[in-house]
């Protein structure tokens, strides 16, 4: 009896101390981390390490360009696997051209060293987006898409007013909500400016989008119809998803019907296969 007890109030001490453990892990990394990383940021000099790498690749007259800190997280999925590539930017803003930066970051000194910029002007881009994220009536981030003439992407990027140390990936202290505010009135004008110069652009770019899923739709159903040989009833599924696919990208605009006819054959060939299948099986 008293082993039993003892052994459950040891029980009930290491649950006590596991929860504490995890509820300091908590604490530290939403008060302690943060107000320690604020503080960081606060102090600039991250911000001046980005400053400093960049403007000695801008041009001799382009020295009082506006500059910010910029990232992007590219977030995939294949399955049950998501895979995020991080990317880390400077943004230098003058007139109307744009430099973007590709930076390398030290994840532990947090030098930095700014690679050759891309340089984007009107007379480059055709297309421009911009969303606007606002908290009691201050600029928070600003998302940027940016395209070429032809709607193929260039560059992505989110100034955000607060960068502060939250992975390895993303390791700079960062407050800009000057730059931050600045970066948004220089951006915005030029994506109403790009848009006015492209009047055509969306179209091509849903063009291009809706192509993209005629080659998705003829893989599915080609690969649903070999795959029928073998099993038939999840070849009809997949030729199906990949019919869905012709179809809405049909819709969406995509020219020429070779992917809709490709996976209505395949469907129908697939089909016919599972019912022949069905009638030997059963006979």
């Amino acid at each position: 009896m008293n082993g039993s007890s003892s052994y459950t109030m040891a029980g009930n001490i290491v649950s006590l101390l596991f929860w504490v453990l995890v509820c300091g892990i908590i604490v530290y990394n939403l008060f302690i981390k943060k107000s320690k990383n604020r503080a960081a940021a606060a102090l600039g000099e991250d911000l001046r390490r980005v400053e400093q790498a960049v403007r000695g690749l801008l041009p001799q007259d382009d020295q009082n360009a506006g500059i910010v800190y910029a990232h992007w997280e590219d977030v995939t999925h294949s399955g049950r696997t998501t895979r995020t590539t991080y990317y880390r930017y400077a943004a230098a803003f003058k007139g109307e051209t744009l430099w973007v930066f590709p930076l390398q970051v030290d994840k532990k000194t947090h030098d930095v060293m700014a690679g050759n910029p891309w340089v984007l002007t009107p007379g480059k881009l055709g297309k421009v987006m911009v969303t606007l994220k606002d908290r009691n009536g201050m600029i928070r981030r600003v998302e940027t898409w940016l395209a070429d003439k032809q709607g193929d992407v260039i560059v992505k990027l989110y100034v955000d007013a607060e960068n502060l140390n939250s992975t390895k990936y993303l390791p700079m202290n960062i407050l800009q909500e000057d730059e931050c505010a600045a970066f948004e009135r220089f951006i915005s004008p030029l994506a109403q400016k790009v848009a006015a110069d492209n009047p055509g652009i969306d179209e091509m770019i849903a063009q291009k989008s809706a192509g993209g899923m005629g080659g998705v739709a003829v893989g599915l159903s080609v690969g649903g119809l070999v795959a029928g040989i073998f099993a038939p009833s999840f070849g009809v599924i997949v030729c199906l998803a990949g019919l869905i696919f012709a179809i809405s990208g049909k819709r969406k605009g995509s020219p020429g019907s070779k992917a809709l006819i490709t996976s209505g054959v395949c469907m129908a060939l697939s089909v016919a296969y599972l019912v022949f299948y069905y009638a030997v099986l059963f006979v």
